[in-house]
């Protein structure tokens, strides 16, 4: 896919890999549409988007809003006549034991990152379906593929996106619509500010993190190659097969990690 001219709608636009790959698409001349909550961070990456994309705007929306996500589509679509690219973005985590914590954070965080998703790609897909065009990329995590202890909320949504991304691929690909999802290890971004990563063993654990500019290029090389299946670093591609062909040792060396 040629980026130039391309409508690309970005959740989670207003920091960490959404924003890195609002900034590169602008640059390739997309017109791009930052999707986020907070209105003044939007704002700033806005002003940079614009330097390469002018006709790029900022749409404060709460991903678990239904009628907002409707009413943004249309708006959207209207003004651009088209939608290319969905860039499923948005998303956090909570650290913590399952059996202690708040089983509301658990339910939070599927509906923003799991929930959040399908919201969007419900109101997209009818408009690549009509148009019958369309690539839609679905940000979900090695945490979607491997589970972690202490994870549950964030592993089970982003388990669940891996799953609801697979189903689309099928469903969509006889519509000439493309769908990948992104499976990135940890990544530089804010992500890790929520307070309950606080006695994380990050020293131990996150020794080689990437930077959002690795998963942006990564995300833009799988577009173009109509990726499914975007894997960050391709080094892990192998350590997934792994953990597929021998579970056990995978469980066992898994629940040896420092946590």
């Amino acid at each position: 896919m040629d980026f130039k001219d391309r409508v690309a709608i970005i959740t989670g636009g207003s920091s960490g890999i959404g924003k890195a790959i609002a900034i590169n698409l602008a640059k390739q001349g997309s017109f791009i549409v930052l999707v986020g909550r907070d209105k003044a961070k939007l704002k700033s990456v806005l002003d940079e988007v614009k330097k390469y994309s002018p006709e790029s705007i900022a749409a404060p929306c709460d991903v678990k809003d239904k009628d907002k996500i409707t009413a943004l589509i249309r708006v959207v679509n209207e003004k651009y006549n088209a939608i290319d690219i969905l860039i499923n973005s948005a998303g956090f985590g909570v650290h913590g034991s399952f059996i202690e914590g708040n089983l509301n954070d658990l339910k939070e965080q599927m509906e923003v990152n799991f929930f959040g998703t399908v919201n969007f790609c419900k109101e997209v897909a009818d408009i690549m379906v009509k148009q019958h065009s369309g690539h839609i990329v679905n940000i979900s995590s090695i945490a979607g593929r491997i589970g972690f202890p202490n994870l549950s909320g964030y592993c089970a949504s982003k388990f669940a996106v891996y799953g609801f991304s697979e189903v689309l691929y099928h469903e969509l690909k006889p519509h000439n619509i493309n769908v990948s999802v992104v499976l990135p290890i940890a990544t530089k971004t804010n992500f890790f500010d929520h307070p309950s990563w606080s006695s994380f063993p990050h020293e131990e654990r996150h020794k080689n993190m990437l930077t959002t500019e690795e998963v942006s290029k990564a995300v833009l090389d799988g577009i173009k190659k109509n990726q499914f299946e975007i894997i960050i670093p391709s080094s892990y591609k192998l350590k997934l097969m792994g953990k597929s062909i021998l579970s056990n040792w995978a469980l066992k060396k898994v629940s040896r990690l420092p946590r």
